[in-house]
């Protein structure tokens, strides 16, 4: 690395845009670039002295310092001091994007009213115009859903996997999506220390702690009669990191199988996590997995098993070499899963209840 006074700066191997500077015996602050942007976190006399040796090295605008400017924006996210923590948001994008769209009238308490269902092939005169405008507004409200709003991760995914086929019913779901944003235009993702605790209720089954890397796992089992939709969340001290809404890439064939797959997505998100956070905490972090179903459970930790689930062994035999070097793999009831937020349309009061467990 490259010494500057006692401290070396050292490229991460599980990730070469990110840098830490530390010495011997103690860790200053981390690096981190995007294109031609870099932010630099950690307390604010080890940020002010790496920015400014950073700026000896490269030309730079003026930084700003979170702490002090109380807010900064990077990479498209808005940063927000807080007595509670840095609160991540797009509270400016969206309220750009809800001015694109003042035609779309009112307030909606929720983003989805309905599951995906297979349509049709459209075509006729409107459909390039409709397209070219299914594809543009997925496109922004996608800008949301994958940064910051996890709470669009299901209608977003069912909208992408209609803009081309049946792009009107695309735009008529956007819609939705819009007046929902409407309603509730200010929401983000809350970063302070890790809360030591089991979650709501004492209901997880390892405490969180800044070093607690979680993966929530959840399917809706066949909802079109075709393919299954699961949600993963990913949280490293209790807080998302990371999160995906999806249909799944085949047909299975049972409510396990399912959430197998939902389970194996989870667990592959987790090992290209896993090193990262290694890296940056020093050590091996705690991992585990969460899942409402007891058949999946059972398929990853249990050996042998009956003819019925024989398809099902690798998938699950992958997962189990995980728990054999650490990994759990354990239930939370249906109930507390945040992931079934990410997996079908659910009513006003569960959708709040998630978003809560969430921070």
């Amino acid at each position: 690395g490259e010494k500057h006074e006692d401290a070396q700066v050292e490229l991460l191997e599980a990730d070469p845009n990110v840098w830490i500077i530390r010495s011997a015996t103690r860790t200053f602050a981390t690096l981190a670039v995007y294109v031609d942007d870099l932010i630099c976190l950690g307390p604010t006399p080890c940020v002010r002295a790496a920015l400014t040796a950073s700026g000896k090295l490269w030309k730079c605008s003026a930084p700003k310092v979170l702490s002090e400017a109380g807010g900064v924006d990077f990479n498209g996210f808005s940063l927000q001091w807080t007595e509670e923590g840095i609160r991540v948001h797009q509270d400016r994008y969206t309220e750009d994007l809800l001015s694109r769209y003042e035609e779309i009238q009112g307030e909606a308490d929720l983003p989805a009213l309905k599951a995906f269902e297979e349509p049709e092939q459209e075509s006729g005169l409107d459909y390039k115009a409709n397209l070219k405008r299914a594809q543009t507004v997925a496109g922004e409200l996608l800008w949301l859903s994958t940064h910051t709003r996890l709470d669009l991760a299901y209608p977003c995914s069912v909208i992408g996997s209609l803009v081309s086929k049946a792009p009107s019913q695309a735009i008529e779901r956007s819609a939705q999506v819009i007046k929902y944003l409407r309603k509730f235009p200010r929401a983000g993702l809350l970063y302070g220390p890790a809360p030591k605790d089991l979650g709501k209720g004492d209901s997880l089954s390892v405490t969180r702690d800044s070093s607690t890397l979680e993966a929530y796992s959840d399917a809706s089992f066949a909802p079109s009669a075709g393919k299954s939709h699961h949600g993963v969340i990913l949280s490293l001290g209790g807080a998302p990191v990371h999160w995906t809404s999806q249909r799944q890439p085949f047909i299975t064939m049972s409510t396990a199988e399912a959430e197998l797959v939902a389970v194996c997505a989870a667990a592959q998100g987790l090992q290209a996590l896993e090193p990262l956070v290694h890296e940056l905490e020093g050590s091996a972090p705690r991992v585990v997995i969460y899942t409402d179903n007891l058949a999946a459970i059972s398929l990853v930790t249990l050996p042998g098993g009956s003819w019925r689930t024989r398809h099902l062994r690798i998938r699950a035999n992958w997962i189990r070499e995980r728990t054999e070097q650490g990994w759990t793999v354990t239930h939370l009831p249906g109930l507390e899963l945040p992931a079934d937020l990410l997996t079908k349309p659910l009513d006003g009061a569960r959708t709040a209840y998630l978003k809560g467990l969430l921070g």
